[in-house]
């Protein structure tokens, strides 16, 4: 009896430590010093003390950015347990035309798995611990879990980290609040989070939101007139201060 409790002891821990891990890594991370008005505006902020425009959110990630999240990241995120093999086959597919790496086919949980690590080459062995870490954080988490904690921790450009530090540095407002166009454009940056550099060249930027905006209007999530007038939005120039 005694090694059969010991061993679902074990599982249990197996299976729960990683969600814990990543829920404990950002309540420890440090936020940025912020001032809010009654009604939630924020009135003013300065970086974290490790240089990051970080700020607390206890909320779920807004149905418009998850949305977009999800159709340009990992479009079957909702039916995979954090490796997708579609996506792994047609990523192997395409490497072999192109003949060079144009795919690496990683679901938002293997994404998050290598948003808990520091900057690595990527090499076949980090990306084989990514998968295994995902597979657990698949099993410990549910999918908004998941979701939350990405929003939490991805690079949105410059030192910007975290949804709620992006959507007051890059468009003055709350996540929540967001229009489609700039929920696209968050939700292409933590992919390419150079592309926000207001010193560059920002069609690729561009060209990444509108694709994105065209698809989640050709899945009726925006009107025809919503999608003409997302489309329509400027990019954001420089961080809000």
């Amino acid at each position: 009896m005694a090694p059969l409790l010991g061993a679902m002891l074990f599982a249990l821990v197996f299976l729960v430590f990683p969600g814990r891990a990543f829920m404990n890594r950002i309540k420890a991370l440090p936020l940025s010093k912020a001032v809010y008005a009654e009604g939630g505006e924020l009135l003013g902020a300065s970086v974290a003390s490790d240089g990051q425009w970080r700020l607390a959110s206890s909320a779920e990630p807004p149905e418009r950015f998850v949305k977009a999240l999800t159709s340009y990241e990992d479009r079957r995120f909702y039916g995979h347990a954090g490796l997708d093999t579609i996506a792994v086959a047609r990523a192997i597919l395409s490497n072999l035309k192109s003949g060079s790496v144009k795919s690496g086919a990683s679901t938002i949980t293997m994404q998050l798995a290598r948003l808990s690590k520091s900057a690595a080459p990527r090499t076949i062995a980090v990306k084989m611990q990514e998968l295994w870490l995902a597979a657990r954080l698949e099993l410990s988490l549910n999918k908004a879990d998941i979701l939350k904690l990405y929003a939490g921790l991805a690079p949105f450009g410059a030192n910007v980290a975290g949804l709620e530090a992006a959507g007051f540095r890059w468009f003055g407002r709350a996540p929540e609040k967001l229009s489609w166009a700039e929920a696209a454009c968050l939700a292409v940056l933590p992919n390419s989070p150079g592309l926000v550099h207001p010193g560059r060249s920002r069609d690729e930027l561009k060209h990444k939101r509108d694709a994105l905006l065209h698809y989640l209007a050709d899945k009726s999530y925006l009107q025809k007139p919503d999608l003409e007038a997302a489309l329509a939005e400027k990019l954001p120039a420089t961080p809000i201060a």
